[in-house]
């Protein structure tokens, strides 16, 4: 599995949130559904507009407040230099070390985010050397230009403790 670990600052996040559900399949559901909200909505138009890129600029998607069974969903980004307009949800994330797991490149609209989420969860937390904070995670999308994107997880964490 493509990851690394890394020392991030601290960051503000502005845009639209939503509470989903956060048992078996639920987050699966939900969040394209809630994309496709804020798509059809003009919500992405907005928060693309107010930070400041382009009309097809990626934007980014926070989880925070996990609970058992209901997490909060932010799609947003990064406020511009004079903070963004009132209407958009905020989220201050404090520096953490996060491992950052990636997609690869890929052809728009062709993302496997969902598997990739299940096997860090599966595969890589249950034989690696960290365990996961409860604290934001995100799921950044970065343009590789010709067509090709990459999304990257970025979850909080820290080296297990030996018992």
């Amino acid at each position: 599995m493509n990851y690394r670990i890394e020392e991030k600052g601290g960051m503000e996040m502005f845009g639209r949130v939503t509470e989903i559900g956060n048992i078996g399949e639920q987050p699966f559901e939900q969040i394209p559904d809630f994309w496709m909200q804020c798509i059809g909505d003009g919500t992405v138009d907005r928060i693309r507009a107010a930070a400041g890129l382009p009309a097809n600029g990626q934007i980014h998607a926070v989880l925070y407040h996990k609970q058992e069974d209901r997490m909060s969903y932010l799609i947003g980004y990064m406020p511009p230099p004079g903070g963004a307009p009132e209407e958009f949800d905020r989220l201050s994330v404090p520096p953490r070390t996060y491992a950052i797991f990636s997609t690869g490149t890929y052809p728009d609209g062709q993302s496997d985010i969902h598997s990739l989420w299940k096997r860090i969860w599966s595969e890589w937390f249950p034989t690696s050397d960290y365990e996961s904070l409860n604290e934001p995670e995100f799921e950044m999308t970065y343009d590789r230009e010709d067509g090709l994107y990459e999304m990257e997880i970025w979850i909080p964490v820290r080296r297990r403790i030996a018992d």
